[in-house]
Parts: C-alpha cells; structure tokens; sequence
C-alpha cells in the first residue's frame, strides 16, 4: 500500500506548464514516477499537462469533476496497482483527484 500510496500522491502533486512527467510499472508492480527519466522503460505521461494549467478554482468546480473522470491515460496503472494492494480502483481515483 505504501508504493501505491507515494504513486497517489506523485500524480497529485503540482507540476509545472512546461514540466513533463514519465513513468512505468516495473516487473513488481512498482510505480516508477519521475522528470528526468533515467530507464528506457520511462514513458511520457502527457495527460498531466492540461491537468497542471488549470486554476485551483476550476480544479475543483464540477465540470472538472466530469473532466477528470472522462481522463482515462492513468486507468490502467489504477487498475493494476488496485489489484496489487487491494483497495478499490474508484477509491485511488478519488484519492487523486482529492490530491489534485
């Protein structure tokens, strides 16, 4: 629980307009996060540069309650990484959008 934790809270955390973030699962299931990829398993997870340029207000009106639900670039890390721990898929994606 404790690696799906720290991978809720990465994809929570802020991240720059011109900043680009990468990621992969290792072989353990392990969530690998980061800016600087240093492995060539590392890939681009676009999906947060629109997510990063919206206001705090807007982040947590209603519509972006839709739009963030309609985001589906993380649903399979979700899914696995729920399997793995066991806790609900639903629940880590309330988790990031509450982080967000």
């Amino acid at each position: 629980m404790l690696v799906l934790a720290g991978g809720v809270l990465a994809i929570g955390t802020p991240v720059g307009a011109g900043t680009a973030l990468y990621g992969f699962v290792d072989e353990r299931g392990v969530l690998h996060l980061t800016n600087v990829p240093s492995d060539r398993r590392y890939t681009r997870i676009s999906a947060l540069r629109s997510l990063a340029t919206r206001s705090s207000a807007d982040r947590v009106s209603p519509a972006s309650i839709d739009r963030f639900s309609a985001i589906s670039a993380y649903d399979d890390l979700i899914e696995r990484a729920s399997r793995r721990h066991r806790v609900p898929a639903a629940l880590v994606k309330a988790v990031i959008h509450a982080e967000s």
